[in-house]
């Protein structure tokens, strides 16, 4: 099993981020060992089998529309939990974690991230190199940009019951419907936003995973 954890850095910003934890249940539950639980203020863990690891580029790229400036940060760590399908994280299994990762947890290290580890040493350099660049587009998200993902997320999802499919056809002219706004300007909203850019650079993470 993989552990995956997922910290907010400032108890301020937990009405903002509740409700990725919503999307969590909603989206990926199936994916996941077990219900994503709060082991301690701000702290939250769950566990996937390693033939569900694709799920991690999206999941992130939904953690980034939703909880951007929220300073939230994701890990996913192999190696670190027993191979066992019933097996549940434990707060001395977070431990761990936080053990090999000292510096990553540090309160001052506020800036939104994630970090794979324990999957090879060159998969887990090129996964973290184009998280970099992904989390880098999204910090800079304007709340129009961010309203357009969210809505376009939530569409895409809606259509196609998975998480990890982001293509955008025949969902715009939606989205501008909902927002109300133009499709010209639901498709300016998407360029700004690097779209294109964030959603191939998810399914290159995904098939490096696969």
């Amino acid at each position: 099993m993989i552990l995956v954890a997922i910290t907010l850095e400032s108890p301020k910003h937990l009405k903002q981020f509740q409700p990725y934890l919503s999307i969590l249940q909603e989206r990926y539950a199936p994916f996941l060992g077990q219900n994503v639980t709060e082991i301690e203020p701000g702290k939250w863990v769950s566990s996937v089998k390693p033939f569900h690891a694709g799920i991690f580029p999206y999941l992130c790229l939904d953690a980034m529309i939703y909880t951007g400036q929220a300073h939230s940060k994701l890990y996913f760590a192999n190696d670190i939990l027993d191979f066992s399908i019933n097996q549940e994280v434990s707060p001395s299994d977070f431990g761990r974690l936080v053990q090999q990762n000292k510096g990553s947890f540090s309160p001052k290290s506020i800036q939104a991230c994630c970090l794979y580890q324990g999957f090879g040493r060159r998969i887990d350099m090129a996964l973290n190199a184009i998280a970099r660049l992904v989390f880098d587009s999204l910090h800079s998200l304007t709340k129009v940009e961010t309203d357009v993902l969210r809505e376009l997320r939530r569409l895409q999802f809606e259509q196609y019951k998975d998480p990890c499919i982001t293509r955008t056809y025949g969902l715009q002219k939606h989205v501008a419907g909902k927002l109300k706004k133009s499709p010209v300007a639901v498709h300016k909203s998407l360029k700004s936003s690097k779209y294109e850019l964030l959603s191939d650079s998810a399914n290159t993470m995904r098939s490096i995973l696969a």
